[in-house]
Parts: structure tokens; C-alpha cells; sequence
């Protein structure tokens, strides 16, 4: 594979980093306690969208270059720190 990105693997990669800072404000809505099911609406519609973009890194063969697939899964393991601070906010990180 190539280690070029690219044009449409920037695009994912964009894309994943803007719907991952709109969950991210979510979380922290949650956490302010100021929150609203509206935007719990719009959390669903970046979380799903997030999920998508961030699919092909699990599939072996996925076309993705080595750079893009790299870039991609610092976006996961961005969110999975994230989630688990939302989902489970009193789990010491290391259990």
C-alpha cells in the first residue's frame, strides 16, 4: 500500500475528527448537566456517523492506506478514552 494519503481517505479522516469533536461536546454537555433530547438526537447522528467512517480500520483488505488506517484509529482510540469517561465516569482507566 502506499503511504500517500489519499483525497478520499483525507476526507474520512476529516470527516471522523468533526463527528468525534461533536460527540466529544456532547459528553460534555452530559457532564455539565445541560444537556437536552435534542441533543441527544444529534449526539445518535454523529455517534452512528462516527461508527461508520471509523468501520473499514476492523476489515482486513479495506483499501485504506497504512497512513490513513493509522490516523483513523488514533480517532478510536480518542473516543474510546472518551466513552469510557462518559459511559463509565467513576472506573479508574485502568480496570
Amino acid at each position: 500500500m502506499s503511504a500517500t494519503i489519499t483525497q478520499l481517505e483525507q476526507t474520512l479522516i476529516t470527516q471522523a475528527r468533526l463527528a468525534h469533536e461533536q460527540v466529544a461536546k456532547y459528553y460534555e454537555k452530559v457532564r455539565a448537566r445541560k444537556h437536552s433530547g435534542a441533543d441527544y438526537d444529534e449526539y445518535l447522528k454523529h455517534y452512528y456517523r462516527l461508527s461508520a467512517l471509523l468501520y473499514p480500520i476492523d476489515i482486513q483488505d479495506s483499501g485504506l492506506t497504512e497512513a490513513a488506517s493509522h490516523q483513523l484509529r488514533g480517532i478510536d482510540a480518542e473516543h474510546q478514552v472518551l466513552y469510557r469517561q462518559y459511559a463509565y465516569p467513576n472506573v479508574p482507566d485502568d480496570v
